[in-house]
């Protein structure tokens, strides 16, 4: 769990910090990591990547072409019928905004075996597509 901690302060913490709070953010880290481990993550180019990272999530969710919604639906309708389908499989009752959460989950888990742009771009875009989904209802 501690590994995972590190790796989540190191790629993801900066995120959920309030833009005018990233200096004592970028101080907290280097205060409780050594300088080896800042220096292997590069912690400058991590934001920069990740900004864009989110950018693109942006797109993904809320730029979808319409060749998208007609193959696989609407984000959050989707994430509904799927919650149904798991709850009648299962017989225990989630919503469309648990499917999210476990979809962020599964990117995690696999992003923490491997890294791959891929695995972060994803978990980003469901964290998108659940706001959204919570600001409909």
């Amino acid at each position: 769990m501690k590994d995972f901690v590190k790796w989540f302060n190191l790629k993801f913490g900066w995120f959920f910090i309030n833009g005018r709070k990233q200096e004592q953010w970028n101080n907290y880290i280097k205060s409780i990591y050594p300088k080896s481990i800042l220096n292997n993550q590069n912690m400058s180019n991590t934001k920069n990547q990740s900004a864009s990272l989110c950018e693109q999530a942006h797109k993904i969710v809320n730029e979808r072409d319409e060749e998208k919604e007609r193959m696989y639906g609407p984000f959050s309708e989707g994430m509904d019928r799927a919650a149904s389908i798991f709850s009648a499989s299962t017989g225990i009752k989630v919503e469309g905004r648990h499917m999210f959460l476990a979809m962020v989950a599964l990117k995690l888990s696999r992003e923490s075996y491997n890294h791959k742009q891929d695995n972060l771009l994803d978990a980003i875009a469901y964290l998108q597509g659940l706001e959204n989904y919570e600001n409909q209802k």
